[in-house]
Order: structure tokens, then C-alpha cells, then sequence
């Protein structure tokens, strides 16, 4: 006869898991061998071996709620420094190498900068994430903040005596599309967090890439689309 069910059973309740504090399972997580492929092609780890998903699902259960919604709080915010430093890289070229550049390379990196907070903690601390809209949200407040300083960069330093049409341009598209194009993104990173939930395993960013190349084909097409307005005046 099978004994009743007890909502108290948990991995976390045998011995092996119980004497040790969260210092030890992050120490064996980082020290862990079992989720490296040529490992698990041996043999299957041991009872109570350390392996990704054990210590996902132990941060899991141990991580109160609050502290994930403070973290994105601060995923959001420290979105800002990574969107600096991506809006000073290329500045405002006006060589043909530079306005190619504009097109092809300045997408590529920042629609990867504009997510980048979010990633960091996809990639390290996934557990810490409740929901999709955490990871969306927080894209966008990177898209945000880097059309604030770009459009600011653009207003006040880059362009002498802006047009009032330049400004409007730069306040209404600019900034939409670079929300945009971080929001798509961002549904990246959703489909590599919902994968690495569901199977408790360390999510898979290339399962975003379809999503992340979107944003930076948007990004490039946006910039070429500017720069062929600039060149015909439209903005004068």
C-alpha cells in the first residue's frame, strides 16, 4: 500500500540536501561537471550530485518573491549604464565607412546593449525572474532610456541648431522604434527563460536568435532610412 501523499516532500528535505546552507550549493554548483555534455554522455550523475537543474530548482524554492521584484526594479534601472555606454560608441559619423557602420554594426551592438541588463540575469540568475513581463518591461526601459540619451547626445551635441522637425522626428519615431525593436528582442529572452522554467535546465539563448536578429534588422533598416532622409533634406 502507498503511503498518503505529504505536500511537505521535497528533494530539498533529504539529509544530503538538508546539513548543507546556500554557500555549499553554490560552491558544488560551481564546481558541478554533470550538465557538461561529454559528462552526461558517460554516465547519468549520481544521487545528490549537483546539477543545474537541483540548483535551479533550490534557488526556486528558497528565493522569496519580493526579492525577485526588487531585482527587476534594479534590472530596470541599471538598464540605463548599459544604454550609455552604447550611445557613445559610434557617435554621429558622417564618413560613408561610418554611415555604413550606422547600418550594419551600431545595430548589432545595441540591441544587444539595450537588453543587456535582462541577459546578465537570464544567463546567471535566471530563478530570480517570475514572469515574462519582468523580462519584457525591463527591455523596454532599456530601449527607452538609450532613445533618451541618444535623442539628448543628437539634440544637443552632435547636431548644430536641430530643425523643430529633426526634434519631433527624434522624440516620436526614433524613440518608438527603439522601444520596439527592444520589445521584440525582449521576446528573445522570454523564449530561453519559458525553456529553461519548464525544464529546469540553463537557458538557451539561441532560441532567442530569431527574435534578436528581428530587432537588429529593424534597428539597421530604421538607420538607413534616416540617413537617406538626411541625405535628400527632408529634415531642413
Amino acid at each position: 500500500m502507498k503511503n498518503p501523499s505529504n505536500p511537505n516532500l521535497s528533494v530539498f528535505n533529504e539529509p544530503h540536501m538538508q546539513v548543507q546552507d546556500k554557500g555549499a550549493i553554490e560552491d558544488q554548483h560551481e564546481h558541478a561537471v554533470w550538465d557538461e555534455p561529454a559528462q552526461l554522455a558517460r554516465q547519468a550523475p549520481p544521487k545528490g550530485a549537483m546539477s543545474y537543474s537541483r540548483w535551479y530548482a533550490y534557488h526556486k524554492e528558497h528565493t522569496p518573491e519580493l526579492n525577485r521584484w526588487l531585482t527587476w526594479i534594479l534590472v530596470c534601472l541599471v538598464s540605463g549604464p548599459f544604454a550609455v555606454l552604447s550611445a557613445l560608441i559610434f557617435g554621429n559619423p558622417t564618413s560613408v565607412a561610418g554611415l555604413m557602420t550606422l547600418v550594419l554594426i551600431a545595430p548589432i551592438v545595441e540591441e544587444i546593449a539595450k537588453i543587456g541588463a535582462p541577459l546578465v540575469l537570464l544567463e546567471t540568475k535566471p530563478y530570480l525572474i517570475s514572469n515574462r513581463f519582468q523580462l519584457i518591461t525591463a527591455a523596454m526601459a532599456g530601449g527607452l532610456l538609450f532613445a533618451v540619451i541618444e535623442n539628448l547626445l543628437y539634440l544637443f551635441v552632435y547636431i548644430p541648431n536641430p530643425t523643430p522637425e529633426i526634434a519631433i522626428w527624434r522624440w516620436t519615431v526614433c524613440t518608438f522604434m527603439h522601444v520596439g525593436a527592444s520589445t521584440v528582442a525582449s521576446l528573445g529572452l522570454v523564449r530561453a527563460w519559458r525553456d529553461g522554467e519548464t525544464y529546469l535546465k540553463k537557458p538557451q539563448l539561441n532560441k532567442g536568435f530569431p527574435l534578436f536578429i528581428a530587432a537588429m534588422v529593424i534597428h539597421g533598416s530604421y538607420n538607413a532610412l534616416a540617413i537617406l532622409l538626411e541625405y535628400r533634406g527632408v529634415f531642413h
